[in-house]
Formats: C-alpha cells, sequence, structure tokens
C-alpha cells in the first residue's frame, strides 16, 4: 500500500490536495473488494501502475530529484514492466507521511472520523495518544489502524497518586467541558481507573496491575510531578499545588510494563522529574521541563545542566 504526504511551500496547497486524494483513492482502490487478500497476502498484480515524475524527494537530509513508481501498492526505484500511468509532480516535495507524537484528540466515536479525515488531509499517518478514557478508545478500535484511516496508539488510564494529575482535569474539566456534551450526564468519580490509576504504594500497584494490563494499552503513561517536593518515607507529599506518582515507584512500574511487552511514557514538569524519569529506564519523555511555569519559582526547578541533556 502507498503512503505519501505532500509539502510544498512554493505550489498552492491545491494542487498538493488533488495529489494527495489520489494517493488515498489509490490505497482504497488497494483495499476494494477482490483486491485485499489477508494478512500479509500479496497485492494483486490488477493494480494500476504509476510513475511519479519531476518530484524532489527528502532522503532524510535534503530533497532530491528523482523518479519513483507504484508496482502493486509499493513505492520503488526500480521501473516496472507494462502499462505505466505517469503523474507529474511538478517540483513538489515529497516526504514520509506525519506522525503526530502527543495528543489526546483521537478519543470516542463522536470525533473520531472528523480527526483522522483531517490528519490524512494535512498527511499525518500516526497519532499517539498518551492518554485516553479506555472505554471510549474501545468503542473506536474499528476506526483506526486500518488502511483508510489513521494508525492510532492509546495509553488509556495513566498511573498517578491520590490527588495527583492529571485527576482533578478529567474530574472537574474535562467531563463538563468535553465528554459530558458528547455522550452526556456522568458521575463524578467515573474515570478513576478509565482515564487514570492512584497508585501510592507497592501494595496498590500489585492489586491493580491486572486491571491496568486488562486494557491492554498500546504503552503505559505514568505522571511525575515536582517529585522534588516528595519525601523519602514513600508519600506523595499534599501539600503542593501538583502532584503525581511518588518517584520511589516508578522502576518497578517500569519494570512491571518492560516485562509485559509495554514501553513507558512519562509526564514530567520539573529537572527532578526529569532526572527520576531517566533513572527509572523510561521509554520516552512525554513533555520536557518548563512546558508549565506557574511562577517565578518554577524556573529553577525546570532548568536541565548540561549533564541532563547529554
Amino acid at each position: 500500500m502507498t503512503r505519501i504526504a505532500v509539502r510544498s511551500s512554493s505550489v498552492v496547497s491545491a494542487r498538493a490536495t488533488s495529489f494527495m486524494r489520489l494517493l488515498l483513492a489509490m490505497v482504497l482502490i488497494a483495499m476494494a473488494p477482490g483486491c485485499a487478500g489477508g494478512v500479509g497476502d500479496p497485492v494483486p498484480p490488477s493494480l494500476p501502475q504509476y510513475a511519479f515524475l519531476n518530484g524532489q524527494w527528502f532522503d532524510g537530509e535534503g530533497f532530491r530529484a528523482a523518479t519513483w513508481y507504484s508496482v502493486e501498492g509499493r513505492l520503488t526505484k526500480r521501473p516496472p514492466a507494462g502499462l505505466v500511468q505517469t503523474v507529474d509532480l511538478a517540483g513538489l516535495n515529497m516526504v514520509p507521511p506525519f506522525g503526530e507524537a502527543h495528543n489526546h484528540n483521537v478519543e470516542g466515536p463522536w470525533n473520531v472520523q472528523a480527526v483522522a479525515q483531517r490528519y490524512l488531509q494535512d498527511g499525518v499517518f500516526y497519532v499517539k495518544n498518551p492518554n485516553n478514557v479506555r472505554d471510549f478508545a474501545q468503542q473506536i478500535k474499528h476506526a483506526v489502524n486500518v488502511p483508510t484511516s489513521i494508525d492510532a496508539t492509546f495509553a488509556h488510564a495513566g498511573l498517578t497518586g491520590h490527588g495527583g494529575h492529571p485527576v482533578a482535569l478529567y474530574e472537574d474539566v474535562l467531563r463538563i467541558g468535553r465528554y459530558e456534551p458528547a455522550v452526556g450526564p456522568i458521575e463524578r468519580g467515573w474515570f478513576e481507573n478509565r482515564s487514570y490509576v492512584l497508585v501510592d504504594t507497592e501494595i496498590e500497584l500489585e492489586a491493580k496491575w491486572p486491571m491496568i494490563v486488562s486494557g491492554r494499552p498500546d504503552f503505559l503513561k505514568v505522571y511525575l510531578v515536582h517529585s522534588e517536593d516528595d519525601g523519602e518515607e514513600g508519600k506523595v507529599k499534599p501539600d503542593h499545588h501538583r502532584q503525581g506518582l511518588h518517584p520511589g515507584l516508578l522502576p518497578g512500574i517500569v519494570a512491571r510494563a518492560h516485562a509485559a511487552g509495554l514501553q513507558v511514557t512519562a509526564h514530567v514538569e520539573t529537572a527532578a522529574d526529569f532526572r527520576q524519569a531517566i533513572g527509572a529506564g523510561v521509554d520516552e519523555l512525554a513533555h520536557v521541563p518548563g512546558w508549565l511555569l506557574q511562577g517565578p519559582q518554577d524556573v529553577e526547578r525546570a532548568r536541565l545542566t548540561e549533564d541532563d541533556a547529554r
């Protein structure tokens, strides 16, 4: 299946959009009844063959003039035998499809079609949602990760401490302003274990782990929030304006996740959070320190050193 995104600073967007529609049409042809086989089956050779001429193709370092061909639904530089239809790219810059590494907008049946269509029109074919409502994501499994839509991965409910972020965000903000207009009244507290999991101790982690993995997340999200304020006794200090997991729990969470084949994405806000996440072996940081500064005192807390950057 051919997947290409188009970007050009020198031509009008209408022309790029027309070409994108052509490529999407090719995808639809490839998946039409009688053309698509089972998983791993070769695409029948009856598909149209295309030669893409006069394009500037991104090779990882810059744009280079080249001719590419679509043969049996795949891109190749080798000219095929037989009839070939030509497409004049007229100098368009050709790039691989884009990926959205952090967004929460692919979330439910009320918006998935519109969001996916917008992404495809913009050349974004891959989307990662690092915290979502598990139940809503399960309702849209049929609408993503299919050839005619975007590919999407979901973390489902992120792990945080009692009173930690994003509890209030879901219960007091998104519940009223985002989800109730879409699905109707939602009781406060409904989001627990659907959008966040509260873990303060190893015992709680042990008890809740089967529930966490039973939702079949694609990866795991954890929240470190001003962990420099947390004590050694394993409890999050309750007097800070923002909280998350106690950092002492993170190595065990990462070990469990990796044993289950899950990568771990960490929300961080300060340099201490950053260091705790790296030290625990997380696979990805969802933010860099400094993205949220709520006062002058937060500036120094967010400052990374040269050693951190290495």
